[in-house]
């Protein structure tokens, strides 16, 4: 597969998964809380329920070789500007 070639890969890389899938809206949360009610999950109030196949795929994959996996939540204030990824990994704020 793809990601099995990512082992032999010359320069060391990141993947990022982005596991809610899609863009946050109203409709979006709403139908993501009907499912967690009718599966018994925690209903969400603010995100999306993630979807799992991907990552799965990819730790199943690459767990040889990926020592590490990092989990990021970003939360900006609708006021705020957007973060670019320059300034969160440089640890400055945004807002």
């Amino acid at each position: 597969s793809g990601l099995q070639r990512l082992r032999d890969y010359p320069q060391p890389f990141w993947l990022a998964l982005f596991v809610e899938g899609t863009r946050f809206t109203q409709a979006k949360l709403l139908a993501a809380q009907e499912y967690a009610a009718s599966t018994g999950l925690p209903i969400p109030r603010n995100v999306l329920i993630p979807r799992t196949k991907g990552f799965v795929s990819a730790v199943s994959h690459m767990r040889s070789f990926v020592p590490a996996i990092y989990d990021v939540t970003v939360a900006i204030p609708k006021s705020s500007p957007a973060p670019t990824m320059i300034r969160l990994f440089k640890g400055q704020s945004s807002v």
